[in-house]
């Protein structure tokens, strides 16, 4: 790649859309759902506070279930993104629910930089509200 071409995205707009989605649906569910880390968190969850925690952990495969059923193999960048709108959206449901908005679907915008929540406070923040489960996926 020349130094004048565009690096591609961390997360393809496809990918974007559906963790986006992914995100929605499992916070309108509030089912919850299991984080299942590669084995190098299984075997040192000390990675996640790391300064090179991204460094670490890029390329890896993440497993979310959510609880209503399924099962989503994500990146690391998409993993970011998914609980960044998850937790946005958690918030502004409760929010709303509070203030005694009608039960029912919830539509709010999000604007958010993927570059710029792969930053590793970010990324240390968001993994530090996870409790981490279970095996790691098998290598792909």
């Amino acid at each position: 790649m020349s130094r004048d071409e565009p690096k591609p995205p961390l997360v393809a707009p496809e990918r974007l859309r559906h963790v986006v989605d992914l995100a929605s649906r499992i916070a309108q569910s509030e089912k919850g759902f299991k984080i299942i880390p590669p084995k190098m968190v299984a075997d040192d969850p000390s990675i996640l506070t790391r300064e090179d925690v991204v460094a670490r952990l890029m390329g890896t495969t993440w497993l979310m279930r959510p609880a209503g059923g399924g099962e989503e193999r994500l990146t690391l960048p998409e993993l970011v993104v998914t609980l960044f709108n998850l937790f946005a959206l958690h918030q502004q449901i409760m929010t709303e629910k509070k203030s005694g908005f009608p039960e029912g679907a919830v539509k709010f915008s999000l604007s958010f930089d993927v570059e710029k929540l792969m930053s590793p406070d970010i990324v240390r923040g968001l993994l530090a509200k996870l409790q981490i489960v279970g095996n790691p996926p098998p290598a792909t």
